[in-house]
């Protein structure tokens, strides 16, 4: 687990800082052939999409640790918020109706890989 880990932190950092580049850079793109600039905004597309899957997963997980019986031992409110929608309204900057919509495509995808797998749905130990 901790080899998925740290090539999921490394990966997503060197996703932002492309990110980063492309938008600090952006005179650049005038030099892009239309074929390239037309390519590159399909790959954008890409990532944005599988970054919004990796979103949604993220959120279920937050979900899943924050229910309620777990009480304010829970996620989201041993941060300081009530609901874990609201947790991560915070922590992606989105509207209420599109954490509401992470939580519960989260929780879908974590539903669906628990019973294809057979693994547990419920929380793994803080560390």
């Amino acid at each position: 687990m901790t080899d998925f880990v740290d090539t999921f932190g490394a990966s997503l950092a060197a996703v932002v800082s492309a990110a980063q580049q492309v938008a600090s850079q952006s005179a650049a793109a005038r030099g892009l052939s239309a074929t390239a600039l037309i390519a590159a905004q399909g790959a954008i597309a890409g990532a944005r999409r599988d970054l919004d899957a990796s979103a949604a997963v993220v959120a279920g997980q937050i979900a899943l640790r924050s229910r309620p019986e777990a009480g304010h031992a829970g996620l989201a409110q041993r941060e300081g918020f009530r609901t874990p929608e609201a947790l991560v309204q915070h922590t992606t900057g989105s509207t209420a109706r599109e954490a509401m919509a992470l939580v519960r495509v989260g929780g879908m995808i974590r539903d669906s890989t628990a019973n294809e797998t057979g693994a547990p749905t419920h929380p793994v130990a803080e560390p």
